[in-house]
């Protein structure tokens, strides 16, 4: 590739088109592949002539939907959680809990939490697991409260954190761990319903959990889920109150279509199947078990692919300046015809 940023004047789905190109696509964080269902996006126009293109008010104002409140319910079943509260995004959802919870007790990170969590300190630089084991002794010493982020999920290179060390946290004050599960959300875990009910946890310590809609949904906002104690105090945040919310267009167009996403979720599971039996014995990639990104040793395979028209992820991340990560991307729009074009360019570049 010329350079890892091309422009496109169409939204990418299973393909993209650039300067006149078309290109298989395999990348982006649209897993589920709802951004350019057809289903989904007429169910997005039906909302659209219902509610309007924006509700320009706040959750908080004399005129509510209870359209809002009805997902809400729906995301707190399905995940098994006490209650959720949607955001306008998944970034404002950590930034609102961060200002909650860091006045709650002291603050600590797990490596490779995500900015939309940073407060004043930022994560450590230490391996994951060095962390955890460094940690448990420091909890042991607790006066007061306190607060832990971190990610479920590596979605750069593919892995899943252990939290096997949450069962070993000494009894005392209570603690809060808060995951970001963006990238798990809708994809992991039996239902699609990611880590919060996977995630076991001692009685003096309460789990958090906040996810980007904007991935597996293609929804336009985040949600937190959690004990009302915290949703109330989260509802009761002015950077709550005082940001519009996601038009309600998006919620009735998941509200109808409970189904087609659970499909999609079958469907891409599928592709990884597939895709996992094709490169099976090819060396240079990383892969969490049933997880739709491949992270690749190798920057040289995106130009390999570039030039056989398919389209993979890699570029600078999370600054310009910083290292080149690349990766394949699957989403639940590809078919089979497309993962075997991949997998035979693949097997020619590492013959």
């Amino acid at each position: 590739m010329p350079n890892p940023w091309q422009h496109t004047d169409v939204g990418p789905g299973r393909t993209v088109e650039i300067k006149g190109q078309t290109y298989l696509y395999f990348s982006g964080t649209s897993y589920l592949g709802l951004n350019q269902h057809p289903a989904f996006k007429a169910l997005v126009l039906e909302g659209i002539e219902k509610f309007g293109v924006n509700f320009g008010g706040s959750r908080r104002s004399n005129l509510r939907f209870e359209l809002y409140e009805q997902v809400e319910h729906l995301f707190a079943e399905w995940a098994g959680a006490p209650a959720s509260l949607l955001f306008s995004s998944g970034s404002l959802a950590g930034q609102v809990l961060h200002r909650i919870m860091s006045d709650l007790g002291e603050v600590l990170y797990a490596p490779g939490t995500h900015p939309a969590l940073w407060g004043e300190k930022e994560p450590p630089m230490l391996d994951y697991q060095e962390w955890s084991e460094y940690l448990l002794p420091q909890l042991q010493k607790r006066e007061g409260k306190t607060i832990i982020f971190a990610n479920s999920v590596d979605p750069l290179r593919s892995r899943a954190y252990d939290f096997s060390w949450v069962s070993e946290i000494p009894e005392g004050p209570l603690v809060y761990l808060v995951v970001d599960d963006s990238h798990g959300f809708g994809l992991r875990g039996d239902a699609g319903m990611g880590i919060y009910s996977s995630l076991e946890t001692p009685t003096w310590v309460q789990k958090v959990v906040l996810a980007s809609l904007g991935k597996a949904f293609s929804l336009p906002a985040g949600i937190i889920l959690g004990h009302q104690e915290i949703i109330d105090k989260c509802w009761e945040s002015p950077f709550f109150g005082g940001a519009s919310p996601l038009p309600p267009a998006f919620l009735y167009a998941l509200v109808e279509s409970t189904d087609l996403w659970r499909k999609q979720l079958k469907i891409l599971r599928e592709s990884i199947r597939y895709f996992d039996k094709g490169i099976k014995g090819i060396e240079g990639f990383e892969h969490l078990e049933r997880y739709p990104v491949y992270y690749c040793r190798e920057n040289k395979l995106a130009e390999a692919l570039w030039q056989e028209n398919i389209m993979i992820s890699s570029f600078p991340y999370p600054g310009p300046k910083d290292p080149v990560i690349t990766r394949v991307v699957l989403n639940a729009l590809h078919q089979a015809a497309d993962i075997e074009r991949l997998v035979a360019v693949i097997c020619s570049e590492t013959d």
